[in-house]
């Protein structure tokens, strides 16, 4: 990305703004959020592993919220099978939001041929990439702007892309006025900006045509940390009720994923449904319904139900009383398998853990056990799509504890 000759393939370091902009010798902004972490959720008595999650999420918001300025920074977008892109500093540097990302989102040889990869050693969150795939011809863009890492997953949307937007935007009002440099732009996203109060205007797409990619350089490109967590839940719950100001509502929601098979998690669909109907519960499908149509209904909702994917976007969405009950494989919830990876999918889950009860599955005949006879965990982001078995039971009693927080949480108000 230099001006210097360079060999032709060269070993990056994946790194968070704050440091990715420290390398570049970049400008650099940042806030420290220590005293925004909410305090109940500081001083909760959470098991091991969740203890763990909380600790992570302190020391990061005692890092504080950046926000690298970047002048000039290298976007290269592939529209392959799976949409990629990788933002370069000056310094050959990858910008990420989250490290535990790198083993799926880069991988050993980094190209852009669309397929996921996976690499487990990050010695010093290098990696080597081929420059020939950066021999492109380069589109400038002169005005600057506000970039985002956008995801097609609803989930990786709300929880990762509209929490860093509002974050950024909540800690530095000037941010709001730039237009924002997007990768992908699906109708959903644009619905929900508008009714966000994001215009159009802003939204900027950088992608090339089908099979293809494209090098831009931006002359300055504002690049902010994840805003994955408390605060960037808070700010989004507050976005939702503006545009959808519903009164607290004791409506009880199923979000099937029956239509994605065979991916759709839950092996005794049927019968997890049966219950839930007896419970009270309507069965949506999310991917069906307008986002506004969606929204409104999550914002009447006592109680949500739902297995462990997608549709956890909605959780920031919901009323601060309602109670999530979240089916997961055994694993996720126990209180003794922890990774790099692992952490980081449950810190999605942290901004609810007083509102949210697990029911723990098991693999369904024929899927392979992610726990192994010695007692170890071996589990990748596929694993989270193999169908597990729902006991009916645990699921009753998660109801049954759901409802007797709510009863205890109502009449708390009442007084």
């Amino acid at each position: 990305m230099s001006d210097d000759p360079l060999p032709s393939t060269f070993q990056g370091r994946a790194l968070e703004a704050a440091d990715w902009a420290r390398a570049a010798g970049y400008a650099c902004r940042g806030v420290d959020l220590s005293d925004r972490f909410p305090p109940a959720l500081a001083q909760a008595a959470l098991p091991y592993v969740w203890n763990r999650v909380r600790q992570d999420a302190q020391a990061r918001a005692a890092r504080g919220f950046a926000v690298a300025c970047a002048k000039p920074a290298y976007l290269v977008v592939e529209n392959g099978p799976v949409l990629t892109q990788h933002l370069f500093s000056i310094a050959d540097d990858l910008n990420t939001e989250e490290i535990e990302w790198l083993p799926v989102s880069t991988g050993a040889g980094s190209g852009f041929d669309g397929r996921v990869r996976a690499v487990w050693d990050l010695a010093d969150q290098r990696f080597p990439f081929d420059r020939g795939l950066l021999d492109l011809p380069v589109t400038p863009v002169a005005a600057p702007h506000l970039y985002l890492r956008n995801h097609v997953n609803f989930g990786h949307f709300v929880l990762d892309f509209l929490a860093s937007l509002f974050t950024a935007e909540h800690l530095f009002p000037d941010l709001a006025r730039l237009p924002i440099a997007l990768n992908l732009r699906l109708d959903e996203h644009r619905t929900l900006l508008n009714a966000f109060g994001i215009p159009d205007e802003r939204l900027n797409l950088f992608q090339p045509p089908p099979d293809q990619r494209a090098l831009f350089r931006f002359d300055e490109l504002h690049v902010p940390s994840s805003g994955r967590g408390p605060l960037g839940c808070a700010l989004i719950a507050e976005r939702a009720a503006r545009a959808v100001p519903a009164e607290p509502g004791h409506r009880r929601l199923f979000l099937s994923r029956r239509r994605f098979m065979p991916r759709h998690r839950i092996a005794n669909q049927d019968e997890v449904e049966a219950l839930l109907r007896e419970r009270g519960f309507e069965a949506l499908l999310p991917e069906t319904l307008d986002p506004l149509d969606l929204l409104t209904q999550v914002r009447q909702a006592e109680m949500v139900a739902l297995p462990f994917g997608a549709g956890l976007g909605n959780l920031a969405m919901t009323q601060p009383h309602c109670a999530i009950i979240l089916m997961v494989p055994e694993f996720f919830a126990a209180d003794r398998y922890d990774s790099a990876l692992l952490s980081g999918q449950r810190r999605f889950l942290l901004p609810f853990f007083d509102r949210l009860w697990f029911v723990a599955g098991q693999p369904a005949p024929g899927v392979p056990p992610p726990i192994g006879a010695d007692g170890r965990l071996s589990w990748n982001l596929g694993t989270l799509n193999e169908p597990y078995l729902y006991n009916l039971g645990a699921l009753d009693l998660a109801i049954l504890k759901a409802e007797k927080a709510l009863r205890t949480s109502a009449a708390k108000t009442d007084l």
